[in-house]
Parts: C-alpha cells; sequence; structure tokens
C-alpha cells in the first residue's frame, strides 16, 4: 500500500515486496515464508543445496492456510529514485536478490524489469532453474510522492 511517500506491506506466503535506494542498498524486504528460506537466513541451510529440492515448496504462512497470518510492515519511507519491487517466487526462486538490487542501478524502471524477467527466464532453463509464473511490479518514483 503507498500513501504519500511510505510504502505498507501486507504480506503472507512466498512472493516479496522490497524496498532498495538508488545505488540497490535493500532498504526493507518482506520476512520469507518457506521453510527451505527461514532455513538459510538462520544458517542451517545452504542455498540452493540440491538435496533440499522437496522443502523448496513448502510454506510456513500463506494465503488460505487455516492458521494463515497476514504481516503488516511498519511504514517504509520511499524517496524519490527508490525503487519498490513485488515479485511472485518465480522471480525470487530464479533471481538472486542481490542480482536485483545490481539491476536496480539502471534508470528505466521498465528496462530494470526487462532485465530482471529476462534473466529469471534464461535461468528457468537451466538444471538448476525453477519453471514458475514470474511477475514483477517496478514502481519508482522520479520525484517525491507527496
Amino acid at each position: 500500500h503507498v500513501w504519500g511517500e511510505q510504502v505498507h506491506c501486507y504480506h503472507a506466503g512466498d512472493s516479496i515486496a522490497m524496498v532498495t535506494g538508488r545505488r540497490g542498498r535493500r532498504i526493507y524486504e518482506t520476512p520469507a515464508h518457506s521453510v527451505l528460506a527461514q532455513a538459510t537466513e538462520l544458517g542451517l541451510l545452504r542455498p540452493h543445496d540440491p538435496a533440499l529440492k522437496e522443502f523448496e515448496s513448502m510454506l510456513t504462512n500463506c494465503l488460505g492456510a487455516d492458521d494463515m497470518r497476514i504481516e503488516v510492515s511498519a511504514p517504509v519511507a520511499l524517496r524519490a529514485f527508490d525503487t519498490l519491487y513485488v515479485t511472485s517466487d518465480g522471480i525470487t526462486d530464479n533471481l538472486n536478490i542481490g542480482v536485483m538490487a545490481e539491476i536496480n542501478k539502471r534508470r528505466d524502471p521498465l528496462l530494470l524489469a526487462q532485465v530482471a524477467l529476462e534473466q529469471t527466464e534464461r535461468h528457468m532453463g537451466f538444471a538448476s532453474g525453477k519453471e514458475d509464473d514470474a511477475t514483477m511490479l517496478v514502481l519508482r518514483p522520479r520525484k517525491s510522492l507527496r
């Protein structure tokens, strides 16, 4: 939810919302809701370990679950030339978040989305890729949203 110069993220599942600064620094990212991502964040597992393939789609929180919860972020500032991404898991499963931050340095949000989607599609063709839908919304205000 974008209101004025703030973003509030409402989140459940394995899609992400992320805000990066103009130089690609991550300002905010929604928390992971998959078993594999949470274990990786805790340092218990290595990302992309082929032995863990069966755990990739196990979610700890998702829409439709009886115990679902919607996490609401604190307000996140969205300044001129910051970038808000909302992506499906098809993007995040196939494109490293660090690569997204690097791609973020491109000036044109349309080009940014195009490059991210092309790299995602290319990675889906590799053995380590995961074929899935790939959806991305990119918002980059050029001036203050007030």
